[in-house]
């Protein structure tokens, strides 16, 4: 998924996106294995991170 993000997102982890909106990090565990990788936005859990649902984070 990391190489997804940085593709979709068009920045490497830790680097916020031009217009400062979105930037992305990996973390170890978020206590939702059943939906993994699971993605979590601010403090919202998105569910299973795929292509589609990071392609709508830009929307």
């Amino acid at each position: 998924m990391e190489a997804c993000l940085t593709k979709t997102l068009g920045v490497p982890k830790k680097q916020a996106t031009a217009d400062g909106k979105l930037s992305w990090e990996p973390m170890e565990c978020i206590g939702a294995c059943e939906q993994a990788p699971a993605m979590q936005v601010n403090d919202r859990l998105v569910g299973k991170a795929t292509e589609e649902t990071i392609s709508k984070l830009k929307k």
